[in-house]
């Protein structure tokens, strides 16, 4: 009776470490499908900075004399 009450208990360990070891996979593959969407979001928000077109800031004085010009 026993041993029978230690082999169920060493078994119900091994499930219990087995369930977590499970838990931790799960976790872990999560957090590396998040880290590639958080990657593949970065590079597109990159990507779209670097190909939009920037815009053209006048100076303050070409904003002088266009002015001038116009009157």
């Amino acid at each position: 009776m026993a041993i029978t009450g230690r082999r169920s208990q060493a078994v119900d360990l091994m499930e219990g470490i087995a369930s977590i070891c499970e838990l931790l996979r799960k976790v872990w593959q999560m957090f590396v499908t998040f880290s590639e969407l958080l990657h593949h979001i970065t590079d597109f928000n990159t990507h779209v900075l670097i190909s939009a077109p920037v815009p053209r800031v006048q100076s303050a004085s070409s904003h002088r004399s266009t002015t001038t010009v116009n009157r």
